[in-house]
C-alpha cells in the first residue's frame, strides 16, 4: 500500500502531461540553446587541455591567454569551430540520455519503493553509458576539430574518412573508455545532487508552480549539481581530450597510464588542466539544458490543459 507521501514524492519525478514528440521537442530545444552557448567555452577548454602532450607535457597558457590567442590569430568565429559536430553529438545524445534517464528513474520508483533516493544514480549511469556509445564518433570529431588535430575547414564527412582510413571503423569510438570514466560518474553525481537540490528549492516555495518557478528551480539546481559533478571528474576529461586529439592510435596509453603520466609531469595542475573553463562551461550548460527542457515541457503541459 502506498502512502500519500510516497505518491506525492514519486509524482515529482514524473514527466506526465506530455507525449513522446513533445518531450523530444523539449530535448531538442534545450540542445540547440545549450550548443550555441557552450561551443566557445568547449573550444577554449579543449585548446587548453590539448597543450598537454604525452611526451612533451608543459604548462599550458591560462584560459584568458588562450582566448586572446585564438581571437587574435584566428578570429572570433573560430570559437565556434566544431559547432555542427557538437550539435550532431549533443542532440541525439540528449534524446537518448533524457528519455532513458526518466524511463529508468520512473520505473525504479514505481517498482522498487525503497530505491527512490538512489534511483537517479543508476538511471543516470545507465542512460549515460548508452548515450556515450551512440554518439561516440561525433564526440571524437568534435574534439579533433576543436583541438586542431584536423585542419580547419575539414567537413564531417572528410573527418570520418580520415579516421577510418587511419585506424579502421572502430577507431571512431576511440576515447569512449575515458569518456565513460568521465561521464558515468558525472551523471551519477549530477542527478543525485540535482534531485536533492531541486527538492530543497521546492520546499522553500509552497505556491502553485509557474513557468518562472519551474525555470528558477531547475536552473539553480542544475547549476549547483553541475558544479559539484564537473569538478570531481575533471581529470578524466583531460584524459579524454588527450586520447581523442591524437589521430594516430598506435601510441595511445590506457586511462590509468595517462593519469600516471599527467601526475608525474604536472601533478594537480596537469590532472585539472582546463578546470576553470570547464567549470565556467559545465554548470551553466547543465542549467540551460535542464531549465530549457523543463520550461518547454511546462508550456506543452499547460497548452494541453487549455
Amino acid at each position: 500500500m502506498q502512502t500519500q507521501g510516497t505518491t506525492i514524492s514519486r509524482e515529482k519525478f514524473r514527466s506526465n502531461g506530455i507525449n513522446w514528440w513533445q518531450r523530444s521537442i523539449a530535448i531538442c530545444v534545450g540542445s540547440v540553446i545549450t550548443t550555441s552557448f557552450l561551443t566557445p567555452l568547449e573550444v577554449l577548454k579543449t585548446r587548453v587541455q590539448a597543450e598537454y602532450f604525452y611526451t612533451t607535457c608543459k604548462k599550458p597558457p591560462t584560459s584568458m591567454q588562450m582566448l586572446k590567442q585564438i581571437i587574435s590569430k584566428e578570429g572570433s568565429l573560430s570559437l565556434y569551430t566544431g559547432f555542427s559536430a557538437f550539435l550532431l553529438q549533443l542532440t541525439p545524445n540528449n534524446l537518448a540520455y533524457f528519455w532513458m534517464y526518466e524511463t529508468v528513474r520512473d520505473f525504479s520508483t514505481d517498482h522498487l519503493p525503497q530505491s527512490e533516493l538512489f534511483a537517479p544514480v543508476w538511471a543516470g549511469m545507465l542512460a549515460r553509458t548508452v548515450a556515450t556509445y551512440l554518439v561516440g564518433p561525433m564526440e571524437l570529431l568534435k574534439t579533433q576539430l576543436q583541438s586542431q588535430a584536423l585542419p580547419r575547414g575539414t567537413t564531417i564527412r572528410q573527418a570520418l574518412k580520415i579516421n577510418i582510413d587511419g585506424g579502421g571503423f572502430l577507431s571512431l569510438w576511440r576515447g569512449v573508455a575515458p569518456t565513460l570514466w568521465r561521464d558515468v560518474p558525472f551523471s551519477a553525481i549530477y542527478w543525485f545532487s540535482y534531485e536533492l537540490f531541486k527538492k530543497g528549492l521546492r520546499l522553500r516555495n509552497n505556491d502553485a508552480e509557474t513557468a518562472y518557478e519551474r525555470f528558477k528551480v531547475s536552473f539553480f539546481a542544475g547549476a549547483a549539481a553541475g558544479t559539484v559533478a564537473g569538478f570531481f571528474v575533471t581529470p578524466f576529461d583531460v584524459v579524454k581530450t588527450l586520447r581523442q586529439s591524437k589521430l594516430q592510435t598506435s601510441q595511445n596509453l590506457s586511462t590509468a597510464q595517462t593519469l600516471r603520466t599527467l601526475w608525474t609531469t604536472g601533478k594537480l595542475s596537469a590532472l585539472f588542466a582546463g578546470v576553470v573553463p570547464r567549470l565556467i562551461r559545465v554548470p551553466p550548460g547543465c542549467a540551460i539544458m535542464i531549465s530549457s527542457y523543463e520550461v518547454t515541457k511546462y508550456l506543452f503541459q499547460h497548452a494541453d490543459d487549455q
